[in-house]
């Protein structure tokens, strides 16, 4: 059973947050989020690029890694365009 913190660690240690906030608010990537109506709701292209930046900009290893990142950061996958789990 995985237990969720009362109080969120990044809101209160992690600052940097806010610097990727602002940096990923000024592009528009809106144009890589065309879908097709038919199938399942694909995941969204411009969440990926922005993901892959972030793994460049923080020189994460393996896209493993990225999703360790990822899956220990809630605030920063919806930073990054991620639907919230």
């Amino acid at each position: 059973m995985h237990q969720h913190p009362l109080f969120d660690l990044e809101e209160i240690f992690d600052r940097p947050l806010r610097r990727y906030e602002l940096f990923f608010s000024i592009l528009d990537l809106s144009a890589l989020d065309k879908g097709s109506p038919v199938g399942r709701k694909p995941l969204k292209r411009s969440a990926i690029l922005r993901a892959l930046i972030f793994k460049n900009l923080k020189t994460i290893a393996s896209l493993s890694d990225l999703s360790a990142e990822l899956f220990e950061r809630p605030a920063l996958t919806q930073i990054l365009g991620f639907e919230p789990i």
